[in-house]
């Protein structure tokens, strides 16, 4: 494995999600796209822990098909299936 460079810690930090999810030092996670029934160009994902256990999942929600062109959003759930945050494109 690469040796990871070493980061200084910020001095204010801003969150944007609750500190629950926010850790001093870097985290090792896996990421594993998943596809279920959405089609390839809109996977879901599971982030997965070193140790293989679920940490967050995120799943693709399409909010409106017009034609050709997709409107999505991301939404992500922690491993208790608790809605954290959504993203979405800027409008």
């Amino acid at each position: 494995m690469a040796q990871r460079p070493s980061s200084t810690p910020v001095a204010s930090p801003v969150l944007v999600v609750s500190p629950l999810f926010c850790t001093p030092h870097p985290v090792d996670l896996a990421i594993n796209r998943k596809f279920g029934l959405m089609p390839a160009a809109f996977p879901n994902f599971a982030v997965k822990g070193v140790n293989g256990n679920i940490v967050f999942k995120v799943k693709h929600g399409v909010k409106a098909m017009d034609k050709y062109v997709f409107d999505t959003k991301r939404v992500i759930f922690d491993a208790a299936r608790n809605r954290i945050i959504t993203l979405q494109k800027e409008v």
